[in-house]
């Protein structure tokens, strides 16, 4: 799921891309909108900078008490822990996914809590919601699971998990991909707008 302006024409050219480099390409719609509202963010030194103030979004143990640090944190970990492609074998079409990924990408929620500012609500405004299907290499994926589990034992899950999204009801099955890991245009096998979770 995502969102776009442009008919995911980025999508078209480049693939799917993970959190940090969408940020890096500097015509990603991401870092368009971000330079447009003048938030810039040096992932080498971990500062995000807006209206001549610097953050701190270095990414370690998580703050507690201050308000300011713990969003400061938040945004970090977005790009630094937190920035893969996330998917799904399937979805339960009458849930929306938690993270609202069909209103607006997750980090514009941590920007605006950091930033005091709106920028999710501009974004649905003058975004529509895709759903993009992809084929994605097993060796790509994130096999979690229980921690007793073996690789082979996490691998044999998964393979449960995409016989029930074949076979089964629908219900919301994530997978997440290896950090580093694009899908190339020419794994991407459908872009289409999103026909379910708008009213919600």
């Amino acid at each position: 799921m995502t969102t776009s302006a442009n008919q995911c024409v980025s999508y078209s050219q480049y693939g799917f891309m993970d959190l940090k480099s969408a940020y890096l390409s500097k015509d990603s719609e991401l870092r368009l909108f971000l330079d447009k509202h003048d938030i810039h963010i040096d992932l080498e030194a971990q500062i995000l900078t807006y209206n001549g103030q610097y953050y701190d979004i270095s990414y370690g143990p998580r703050p507690r008490g201050d308000k300011d640090a713990v969003n400061c944190w938040s945004v970090g970990r977005k790009f630094f822990y937190d920035y893969t492609i996330c998917g799904f074998l399937s979805v339960w079409e009458s849930a929306p996914y938690g993270g609202q990924v069909h209103r607006r990408p997750e980090i514009l929620d941590d920007i605006d809590n950091l930033l005091h500012l709106r920028l999710s609500r501009e974004w649905e405004r003058t975004h529509i919601p895709y759903e993009i299907t992809a084929k994605v290499s097993g060796q790509h994926i994130v096999y979690d699971g229980d921690d007793s589990y073996s690789e082979k034992d996490k691998v044999i899950d998964y393979l449960t998990k995409a016989y029930l999204t074949a076979f089964g009801e629908p219900s919301e099955k994530v997978l997440l991909l290896k950090n580093g890991i694009h899908i190339p245009p020419s794994d991407i096998l459908d872009i289409r707008p999103l026909s379910h979770w708008l009213s919600r």
